[in-house]
């Protein structure tokens, strides 16, 4: 059809100012008529919208607006409404483009016409500056490359992920009920798992913002409460996540340390405190070679340890998800 975009791309925005030029500017010149730009601001308050429209690439991009504040997944179904093009393209409004983001796209798709389902990987190099946010930069990054080119990856990511607009319809989009940056990514993951393998590939890359170190730890608690939650919804175990079953050893470890220190007063169980802290790093060692040699010795170590204090966040999260749990079964309610 000509005119008919070959890629429509859906990103949410909701207060995002302080962030978001970075993302208007990164948007290629040269990104020519085969992608579709959709911006959905979601009612923002801090004049993320004013940005948009005022900003020199305004004219390539479709801007919508909810119309009142409903979270992204009623963002994203919006822009998936508005898409012309069959093959839908997600970003969350934290990325950053690469000079050759899209290019890489074009290219895979060029070459995987048939291709219904894929997600990408996000640079090492954290858009944001911080030591926490390249930690985090890290570790996704490190976890993400843990899947061979063209494998099977357990989560389609809306930061950057891409499905067909058939398959998005045949799972519903995303649950509208999750009024906030939710799971409602990971509820849209499993739905898809079910009718088509993810694929990973490293051709869709794009840098991303992680958060400092109060809403870092805000989310990785409140992520693994909700997590949990899913769990027994579903009932089946997870791949994924802060609660997938290879994680078990990095949620036991700090809780048993918290343990110690509690009971140490009263027990002499101090002493285990070195023996838990050495299994730890024996337990993430492939982690920790990998901090040290992307950062340095010290802050490769340093690296090592923050994952102690976000799976200890990530505990507390699943005993508290847990507790919900019981008590809606107590009430006779749906978990």
């Amino acid at each position: 059809m000509p005119g008919k975009p070959f890629v429509s791309v859906i990103m949410p925005v909701f207060n995002a100012a302080d962030i978001f030029g970075g993302v208007l500017d990164s948007i290629p010149d040269n990104l020519g008529e085969d992608f579709e730009l959709i911006m959905i601001d979601d009612c923002s308050t801090d004049g993320t919208g004013d940005l948009i429209r005022r900003h020199p690439k305004a004219g390539r991009i479709k801007l919508l607006k909810t119309p009142v504040n409903s979270g992204p997944a009623t963002a994203r179904n919006m822009g998936v409404d508005a898409a012309n093009a069959d093959a839908l393209l997600f970003f969350d409004a934290d990325v950053v483009f690469l000079p050759d983001t899209f290019e890489r796209v074009r290219e895979y798709l060029t070459k995987n016409p048939s291709a219904r389902c894929f997600t990408g990987i996000n640079s090492p190099d954290s858009a944001s500056p911080g030591l926490i946010s390249r930690f985090h930069a890290l570790y996704s990054y490190y976890a993400l490359n843990l899947i061979p080119e063209g494998g099977a990856a357990s989560t389609w990511n809306p930061r950057l992920g891409f499905v067909t607009k058939e398959l998005y319809r045949a799972v519903g989009g995303f649950d509208t009920t999750y009024r906030k940056a939710d799971v409602e990514d990971y509820d849209f993951s499993k739905n898809l798992a079910k009718v088509t393998p993810i694929v990973f590939t490293r051709t869709l890359e794009i840098k991303h913002h992680f958060g400092g170190f109060a809403a870092s730890s805000k989310n990785f608690f409140k992520r693994s409460r909700q997590w949990t939650h899913l769990l027994f919804r579903r009932k089946s175990l997870d791949k994924t996540g802060h609660t997938r079953v290879s994680n078990v050893p990095n949620v036991l470890i700090p809780s048993l340390m918290t343990a110690c220190l509690v009971l140490s007063p009263f027990v002499p169980v101090g002493r285990f405190l070195p023996v838990l802290l050495a299994a730890h790093f024996l337990f993430n060692i492939t982690e920790t070679l990998f901090f040290i040699r992307a950062a340095g010795p010290a802050q490769g170590l340093l690296f090592s340890l923050m994952i102690l204090w976000f799976y200890w966040l990530a505990s507390l999260g699943i005993v508290l998800g847990l507790l919900d749990v019981a008590w809606s079964m107590v009430r006779g309610k749906r978990p």
